[in-house]
């Protein structure tokens, strides 16, 4: 069975959107719910890599399918907020996740420094 760990709704609802969607979030909070989605460390600048970015969306989208998409929180954070907390009540039962990393974590920042991912 799959190891689960309890989050704050909003802290999964920020890392699916790559928004942050309440006061006070942390890139730590951030990257402890990456870690977890995913099943792996994830480096601090990996948080705004688009391969790991879109990785945590889709994963966590499997498992929580009402939350906002990235769009809506783009357009209008409070509402997302609003729509993940009445989908999922203030917290969420999150199953880590078993992602391979696909690149090293330097080689992923050399790839956002040239300007191959963002």
């Amino acid at each position: 069975m799959a190891e689960t760990k309890e989050f704050p709704t909003l802290q999964i609802a920020s890392a699916i959107t790559g928004i942050g969607l309440c006061e006070g979030m942390k890139y730590s909070d951030m990257q402890v719910a990456f870690d977890h989605i995913l099943g792996r460390p994830v480096w601090t600048h990996e948080l705004g890599h688009g391969a790991t970015t879109e990785k945590v969306r889709e994963l966590g989208f499997a498992q929580f399918p009402d939350m906002p998409a990235r769009e809506e929180a783009q357009a209008d954070w409070k509402a997302a907020a609003a729509k993940a907390l009445a989908a999922y009540g203030e917290t969420v039962t999150v199953r880590r996740g078993q992602d391979v990393r696909e690149a090293d974590p330097i080689s992923t920042a050399i790839e956002m420094r040239s300007g191959g991912q963002s």
